[in-house]
C-alpha cells in the first residue's frame, strides 16, 4: 500500500516528532528539527542524501 498524499499515516507529524526527538537526544541546536523536516522535502528527497546531510551537517 502507498500513501502518497499522507491520507493513511500522517508523515509529516511523525517525522516532526522523531526529528525533535533525535535533535534532543543529540543536543542539536536549536532548529535543528526544523532543518531536518526542511531537507525531507515531504518524504521526496533520497534518504541516503537526507542522512548524509543530518550526519555531515553535525558532525555525527
Amino acid at each position: 500500500m502507498i500513501d502518497l498524499d499522507n491520507t493513511l499515516a500522517e508523515r509529516e507529524t511523525a517525522l516532526r516528532r522523531w526529528a525533535q526527538e533525535f535533535s534532543h537526544q543529540r543536543e542539536l541546536p536549536s532548529g535543528a528539527a526544523n532543518w531536518i523536516a526542511t531537507i525531507d522535502e515531504d518524504g521526496y528527497a533520497d534518504r541516503r542524501a537526507v542522512f548524509e546531510a543530518i550526519r555531515s551537517g553535525h558532525e555525527l
